[in-house]
């Protein structure tokens, strides 16, 4: 790869780099170091007439990266040849644009001026993940898991390798990344797969029945027939498990008052399941597995169905010590599960509530990436709501975001056992809402003093969630800050 580099430098820095100017300051600055600075630079969108070019407010960082965009033209911050960068090559950057979406790069003491969504400063190559030795066989937990040439998901250039794995298909792990492992293929080159997706031990498929206690039908003259007596419907699974998958082929999800056939129950971990059989839209019999609370000898019931039974199906639901009342921003979706999808099932919508109208929160989890509220919207009746659309204002405007639906929203964040207070290095500190550079009209002022209460290490830069003294949550990166208020 430096011979590639090389190469392109004989080809046209011979003159750029007689004439360029060399900033020692960030070059000699370790990583985790630096501040912002503002200087001038060629503006590749500026017009021709020769007008003055923006003031571009810069953070000096010491970072890797590769060039993920097929080619990528460097142009000298002080003008003079420009040169064109490939696919995967490695560069140094030194500063980040934080107003203008731009990065300077340094190539043997020549700065150039490219764009900031053209590099990555993710270990793609692994060249820094813990190695493994001897390599360690994994399981996978998930069908059709993607093996990609780099650790990124990107179709552009880190290409899927093969078909895919199935689950519990063993891989050979020769090294650990936070979010990528390096595995040995057996065309005898190294790959990468997603981390989440491996395990050390077989995974058990919640599908497959032999998993469970054996399930015998009733005889033929004590099998019942039932109704649903969801809110609006009901998922039919191919197993006695609210992780199963749905019923393939046929009609999966029951509507209100569905007549069904009991053949069987059985209680798995304190939840009561039934083995119902009924006819699909082709009319070809569907045998599958419905919570048994959604049934009903009676055709035109209503699920009686208590919070605890509801908190024993979602584990990652943590009941309130005190219920909360809180207030509805918009007309709210209120869903029998704390997901959105869309289709034959009506979005699973158990009820509606107005904007400005009062819920009473008694519960809270996280789904898919979702922070959520298990709310109890009529007397006895309980949802789903998203927690985004509810608010402490009783007019129904929005609040502001609490720390609990910050750390929900950004699972790479942790808590910090010790809040620590820090000082804001200058007045150019913008207050982020989320993990990633933008310029904001609310900023720090020199010397202003926040509580860390979590980090995240992201790209290789620590990242803090910071409370203000008026109680607001934001972003920042760490070396934005002092620990010292001088």
């Amino acid at each position: 790869m430096k011979n590639r580099i090389l190469a392109l430098l004989l080809a046209g820095l011979i003159t750029a780099s007689m004439a360029a100017c060399t900033d020692t300051k960030s070059r000699d600055k370790g990583p985790g170091t630096g501040g912002t600075e503002a200087i001038q630079t060629k503006d590749p969108n500026s017009d021709q007439n020769g007008d003055p070019t923006p003031t571009v407010t810069w953070q000096d960082v010491n970072q890797q990266v590769y060039v993920i965009s097929d080619k990528l033209t460097l142009t000298p911050v002080n003008g003079g040849a420009s040169i064109t960068a490939s696919q995967m090559d490695k560069l140094t950057r030194v500063k980040i644009g934080t107003n203008n979406g731009q990065s300077i790069v340094e190539v043997n003491g020549v700065q150039y001026t490219v764009l900031s969504k053209s590099l990555s400063n993710e270990d793609l190559t692994g060249e820094f993940y813990e190695a493994v030795s001897p390599a360690q066989t994994m399981y996978v937990t998930t069908d059709g898991l993607n093996i990609r040439t780099y650790a990124s998901a990107n179709e552009t250039f880190s290409k899927k390798v093969g078909d895919g794995l199935k689950l519990n298909d063993t891989v050979k792990v020769v090294a650990k990344g936070t979010k990528w492992y390096k595995i040995e293929h057996t065309d005898g080159k190294t790959y990468f797969v997603s981390a989440q997706y491996l395990s050390a031990t077989v995974v058990k498929d919640v599908n497959d029945l032999s998993n469970y206690p054996t399930i015998t039908d009733y005889p033929e003259g004590e099998r019942k027939t039932m109704y649903v007596i969801a809110s609006q419907s009901v998922n039919v699974r191919q197993a006695p498990n609210a992780s199963a998958d749905l019923v393939k082929d046929e009609e999966n999800v029951l509507l209100r008052d569905a007549e069904v056939m009991v053949y069987a129950d059985i209680t798995i971990d304190g939840s009561k399941w039934s083995k119902v059989v009924y006819q699909g839209k082709t009319g070809v019999n569907v045998v599958g597995f419905v919570n048994s609370r959604y049934l009903s000898v009676n055709k035109g019931g209503v699920a009686q169905i208590t919070l605890d039974d509801i908190l024993k199906d979602y584990d990652d639901f943590s009941r309130l010590d005190q219920p909360q009342t809180l207030y509805t921003m918009d007309s709210l979706n209120v869903r029998s599960t704390p997901e959105v999808i869309n289709g034959d099932n009506h979005n699973k919508i158990a009820g509606y509530a107005k904007k400005g109208e009062t819920v009473k929160v008694v519960a809270t989890g996280t789904n898919k990436g979702t922070f959520w509220a298990l709310v109890e919207y009529e007397e006895g009746k309980f949802g789903f709501a998203s927690y985004a659309y509810l608010t402490t204002d009783a007019s129904g405007n929005p609040a502001p975001a609490s720390l609990a639906q910050l750390l929900a929203a950004n699972p790479n964040f942790t808590e910090v056992t010790t809040q620590k207070t820090v000082y804001a290095k200058d007045n150019t500190i913008s207050c982020l809402t989320a993990p990633q550079w933008e310029d904001t009209e609310t900023k720090l002022s020199a010397g202003q003093a926040v509580t860390v209460v979590a980090t995240a290490e992201i790209k290789y830069q620590t990242w803090y969630i910071y409370k203000t003294a008026d109680g607001l949550y934001f972003f920042g990166v760490a070396n934005w800050f002092s620990e010292s208020a001088s």
